[in-house]
């Protein structure tokens, strides 16, 4: 069944309890209410109530494969009135039913998974609010997520696991249990770890307080405590999540290793990090994993359960599709989306299709040879190559399969060794995140073993490691002059690393899917405005931009690559698949006007797909099987930077050549279209300025640049009217009006005493103290009463008038479309 379906299957179920109850009648009656649930909650499964008598007793319910005869698990349900801790003999029958088969015990509300003598997992949907009047949508958004997880690892509680998402759904189940276990605890005992990471990182998980000497009313003081408290809280959250990811992929990690060794079902807590080579992973498992410190946070039960679940991997058919990149579909983008979805939104993670992929390394790998004369492409040792946001490695596994059947085609001998050669010395990816880092190194490691060169020892007799860091990519590319002493020597190790490659090498070669949207409570980082202020500048006085949406994260990445490809005065090329705003937006005439002077030439690939635009048979290229695509419309921008032949990051001359193609059509389409590259591209053509450097052809829009601007025909602007007062201003009593404008300009009358009776007419709104206005204010009574008046009737006399001119240069701009030009009056 689909997520809607299980969705439905759950509300239904809210409904049929509160249908039932309060009838007077046993858990029978409510018995068959389960049948359904579990059916759309769990799909693979046979549900049986009230099964036969056999070994087991003669349990209330069971599932069974589809076609079986045999109960896998079986279940036990109690009074839905009667809390399960004072229900002993529902107890009793449980646990002798879990001697023999893992066993649900449930009062409808509650629900407890029991394997022998231990217990795997509970989760309660509180009885006041399952029995009450909340909205079943409301209810199913709140506990849909962790009821389905339980009741997977009840299903599956001594079965053989072999479905990469059936295992990664069982550890996502239990790494919101250790989340929800972190977050109750205080900042002090993550206080290290959280700095350690912060400056490794170069970012901050601490907003600053609000500024106490500014001056502001209490109310307003308030108010932005509560929304530095929210903020921070949600930011906490983020660094927490990112733990436990980091925890729970540290853990997976470890057992593919070990099970790659043979050694898969011999694993255990402690010696699980023994299979690592790491270091940053290893050290996060030491910090936390350790039996002192899982005490101290609560995280023994949820991490020792997830190491089960890991035990009972079947590893040979499970590494068979993890090898061959099937597995890692559902390990990470699935897994955060059962784990964290809230997080996984605001970040942005989205698995980026192979289709993509491999057209952007295609294309890269032609334009090196035709381009800039490089004649092995990719393959060649003198070009460097940089994922600035790796994610879990698809550009970087792509990569080494396309230089495998490279190489294979021009009969190269030791491929394996030459490859292992190229992502030691010069391919290098840069991720924020440590879970997806783990699983990168873990995915190449094993890409290079199945080509007979795995990774070993360097000639130092260190572990070899491959050239993908932990790091915020977006700084660190200028020496620190305050740079901390790390906390750790594991991090001071992968700092150093990251030092060595911002500060150290030359990128030839920028490829990726960078993120679209920065967390919204991440705090701003000087070095990354001072990146972005080139895209920001004379935005106002040269194009009348007044605000600017510029600081996406993509922009960002996007001038990132401009900076460290084309800026250095060395050739090179970057193509980045991003939100395909900066092609034709407003905010971004000088962003478009860098690109133009920084590169040669610029490719676009303009994949259209805004889901937003509601546009019937335009899909997103993101659309997969097991994915909902990314809801903005994207597009490939390939740039060529051609060595000595601009200056650094020239703003004259003549800008690049566009190259511009469009695709429509469902994602699998236009997948489909990027694979065979069969679509021309228009015309090259130089934007122009008169056109705002649109990086696409105007296809006969030309006409729309020479109509008149708004502030053209509105030459004078203001901030217009506030209506922020009109509740003290306004009345439809002209008695009540009157006496509350007297009480206002009487001088005997406080302002203390005025805000008592009308409160808010005295208010210091920030930007407007209304006390002082009223203190400072002259004239009598009625001179200030008729003026206010006279004013308000000549600004609605001013609102008719423009009014009236907006409809009358409306209709000029409607004729000037339909009539030729040659018949149109001036």
């Amino acid at each position: 069944m689909t997520p809607a379906q299980a969705r439905a299957a759950f509300t239904e179920y809210v409904k049929a309890i509160r249908k039932a109850h309060g009838k007077g009648t046993p858990e029978n009656t409510y018995l068959p209410l389960l049948k359904p649930l579990f059916e759309g909650l769990l799909p693979e499964y046979h549900v049986i109530t009230h099964p036969s008598k056999d070994a087991q007793g003669l349990p209330d319910f069971a599932l069974r494969e589809p076609d079986g005869a045999e109960n896998l698990v079986i279940g036990e349900a109690e009074a839905l009135d009667v809390p399960l801790s004072k229900n002993k003999h529902g107890w009793e029958q449980a646990r002798g039913y879990a001697k023999q088969a893992p066993t649900l015990l449930t009062n409808f509300h509650e629900f407890v998974v029991l394997d022998g003598e231990t217990e795997l997992g509970r989760y309660t949907i509180p009885h006041a609010e399952l029995t009450g009047t909340a909205k079943p949508a409301a209810l199913a958004d709140a506990h849909l997520e962790n009821l389905s997880g339980l009741l997977s690892v009840w299903a599956s509680a001594r079965s053989p696991l072999t479905r990469p998402q059936k295992i990664a759904g069982l550890l996502a189940f239990y790494a919101r249990q250790a989340l929800a276990k972190l977050e109750q605890q205080d900042e002090d005992a993550l206080a290290p770890l959280r700095k350690a990471m912060e400056d490794a990182l170069g970012t901050s998980f601490t907003l600053p307080r609000p500024d106490g000497s500014r001056k502001r009313s209490a109310d307003q003081q308030r108010r932005d405590e509560e929304k530095w408290a929210e903020k921070q809280a949600e930011l906490s959250h983020f660094f927490r999540s990112s733990l436990v990811q980091a925890l729970f992929y540290g853990l997976f990690s470890g057992w593919v290793m070990a099970a790659r060794a043979g050694r898969g079902e011999a694993v255990t807590r402690e010696n699980i990090a023994d299979y690592l080579h790491i270091p940053v992973i290893t050290l996060l498992l030491d910090e936390v994993n350790t039996s002192r410190k899982l005490a101290k946070l609560d995280l023994k039960e949820p991490v020792e359960r997830a190491v089960d679940i890991l035990r009972r991997v079947a590893a040979e058919p499970f590494l068979a599709s993890f090898e061959n990149g099937e597995a890692v579909t559902y390990f990470y983008e699935p897994f955060l989306d059962a784990f964290d979805p809230g997080l996984r939104e605001q970040l942005g993670v989205w698995y980026t299709p192979r289709e993509i992929i491999q057209y952007q390394i295609r294309h890269v790998h032609g334009l090196l040879q035709t381009q800039l004369g490089i004649e092995g492409g990719l393959l060649d040792p003198r070009v460097t190559i940089l994922d600035p946001a790796t994610g879990t490695g698809g550009y970087l596994l792509e990569l080494g399969q396309f230089m495998h059947g490279e190489l294979q085609r021009r009969g190269t001998s030791r491929i394996g060794a030459r490859l292992k050669d190229a992502f030691l010395s010069r391919i290098y990816g840069f991720e924020l995140l440590p879970a997806p880092f783990a699983i990168v190194h873990l995915q190449l490691a094993l890409m290079l073993a199945g080509w007979g060169a795995p990774l070993g020892k360097d000639a130092a007799g260190h572990d070899e490691r491959f050239n993908v860091l932990l790091t915020n990519s977006l700084n660190g590319w200028t020496p620190r002059t305050d740079k901390p002493e790390p906390l750790f020597a594991e991090l001071a190790d992968e700092l150093t690393r990251t030092e060595g490659v911002k500060q150290g090498r030359q990128i030839m070669v920028m490829l990726g899917n960078p993120p679209y949207a920065r967390f919204a409570d991440m705090p701003d980082n000087p070095e990354e405005q001072a990146l972005i202020a080139p895209y920001k500048h004379c935005l106002r006085e040269s194009w009348g931009v007044k605000k600017q949406l510029l600081d996406d994260l993509y922009i960002r990445f996007l001038r990132l690559a401009e900076w460290r490809v084309a800026g250095t005065g060395q050739e090179g090329i970057v193509s980045f698949v991003t939100n395909r705003s900066y092609l034709t937006g407003i905010s971004h005439p000088v962003m478009r006007q860098h690109l133009l002077g920084s590169f040669d030439q610029i490719y676009i690939d303009d994949l259209h797909g805004n889901q937003r635009a509601n546009k019937a048979g335009d899909g997103s290229v993101f659309t997969t099987a097991t994915n909902g695509g990314i809801r903005v419309g994207v597009a490939i921008g390939t740039f060529v930077k051609k060595a000595a032949v601009k200056g650094v990051e020239a703003e004259s001359g003549e800008p690049a050549q566009v190259h511009y193609r469009e695709f429509y059509g469902s994602g699998a389409r236009k997948r489909a279209a990027l694979t065979e590259d069969a679509t021309p591209y228009a015309p090259a053509f130089t934007p122009r300025r008169e056109h705002r450097y649109v990086l696409r052809p105007l296809q006969g829009e030309d006409a729309y640049w020479d109509w008149p601007t708004i502030d053209e025909l509105f030459p004078v602007g203001f901030d217009g009217i506030n209506t922020n007062l009109d509740a003290h201003l306004i009345n439809i009593k002209l008695g009540s009006l009157t006496t509350k404008m007297e009480r206002y300009f009487h001088k005997e009358t406080s302002s203390e005493e005025l805000s008592e009776e009308y409160p808010g007419i005295t208010a210091d709104l920030g930007y407007k103290n209304l006390k002082n206005i009223r203190e400072q204010g002259g004239g009598s009574i009625s001179e200030r009463f008729g003026l206010m008046l006279i004013v308000r009737s000549i600004t609605a006399i001013f609102i008719c008038i423009t009014a009236i001119h907006c409809l009358i240069v409306a209709a000029r701009i409607m004729m000037s479309k339909l009539i030729p030009r040659q018949f149109r009056f001036v």
